[in-house]
């Protein structure tokens, strides 16, 4: 799941897998920087933990 939180200014996306939960925040202009293929690396760190 993708959703904006105010608090925090920033994008959340929710990442489950195998009963394992994360949350990644991205602030706007990383997100967007993202969106366009130039670079993603925090959240694929993340993510890449699951694997």
């Amino acid at each position: 799941m993708i959703d904006w939180d105010e608090k925090n200014n920033a994008w959340t996306v929710d990442f489950e897998l195998k009963g394992e939960k994360i949350r990644h925040y991205q602030e706007d202009a990383d997100a967007s920087a993202c969106m366009l293929d130039r670079q993603c690396v925090g959240m694929s760190i993340e993510f890449g933990q699951f694997l």
